[in-house]
């Protein structure tokens, strides 16, 4: 074949580079749009996502439950915290109001008598301060020398402001007719009221 039929067989070449542009770019290189991402990977981003969503979803409900919890227990604790404080004066006021009750003598009669008053509250108050002028004369006049020690109390109720104390004593007491003293056992149950803070002997019986 002679070299100008060859030639002619052969495509122009700015046929032939269109036709291979055409091939290698095709779709893809005239579309902007970017590839979707692939199935597999919206999955794993959507799962780990609503695991997330869970786990703080559960964390919540666990995180305001022990709230709630560390809450009842909290306040439980200083409800029982409040008893024990307001128990513990109340026994504390009694055993010191008891003593001193059981405890005057003549050379310090005005202040002995004042002291048990201080401590009382209500009947026991009415009832001790009028008898006081009585009890001031006849410790003077006995010579009256009465000691007492506690041996052991303890709360029988109590409730609110009020309480109920039993209290065990020894008392040495000393007057004209026994100037050696003499030692006496009592048991005294005292009705305790809490006023301002303080706790007050309100009745006072022997038992």
């Amino acid at each position: 074949m002679s070299a100008d039929r060859r030639r002619r067989s052969e495509p122009p070449a700015d046929e032939a580079s269109g036709s291979d542009r055409d091939r290698r770019s095709g779709p893809a290189a005239t579309d902007d749009r970017p590839a979707a991402p692939r199935p597999n990977i919206l999955r794993r981003y959507w799962s780990s996502t609503l695991g997330l969503v869970v786990t703080a979803g559960v964390l919540a409900v666990l995180l305001v439950g022990g709230l709630a919890l560390g809450a009842v227990f909290g306040l439980d604790a200083y409800h029982k915290r409040q008893d024990d404080i307001a128990r513990n004066g109340a026994l504390s006021a009694a055993k010191t109001t008891v003593s001193n009750f059981m405890s005057v003598s003549a050379s310090s009669v005005d202040r002995d008598l004042k002291r048990t008053l201080s401590g009382a509250t209500g009947d026991f108050k009415r009832e001790y301060q009028n008898g006081m002028a009585q009890t001031k004369a006849a410790v003077v006049e006995n010579k009256v020398d009465s000691k007492a020690r506690v041996l052991w109390a303890g709360v029988v109720t109590s409730k609110d402001k009020s309480a109920t104390v039993l209290v065990a004593m020894d008392a040495t007491v000393k007057n004209t007719n026994a100037p050696d003293g003499r030692r006496a056992h009592y048991r005294v149950q005292v009705t305790m009221a809490e006023q301002d803070g303080r706790w007050l002997v309100s009745k006072l019986d022997f038992v």
